[in-house]
């Protein structure tokens, strides 16, 4: 979510000052937007980008499984019973 709306897309813009909320598997984690990048960098300075606005909060079920949009649904997707 970007500012309490559904993002519709990957490439969804976003502006400083956005606030942004997304799941981390059990997890929902929001965030600021405090600057933008110019380029992909490392990890580290993609986390300069952003603060934290508060904890994580837990949610009841894990987040979806994430599944590519050009996947033919008729293959089955090997699931991974060994994550927790």
């Amino acid at each position: 979510m970007i500012n309490g709306a559904v993002a519709r897309k990957a490439s969804q813009t976003i502006r400083i000052g956005d606030t942004i909320v997304v799941p981390q598997g059990r997890w929902r984690r929001a965030v600021r937007i405090v600057a933008l990048g110019m380029r992909r960098g490392p990890a580290a300075e993609a986390r300069s980008f952003y603060e934290e606005i508060g904890r994580p909060v837990a949610t009841a079920e894990p987040a979806a499984r994430w599944t590519p949009l050009l996947v033919d649904v008729t293959m089955t997707v090997p699931r991974d019973d060994t994550a927790g």
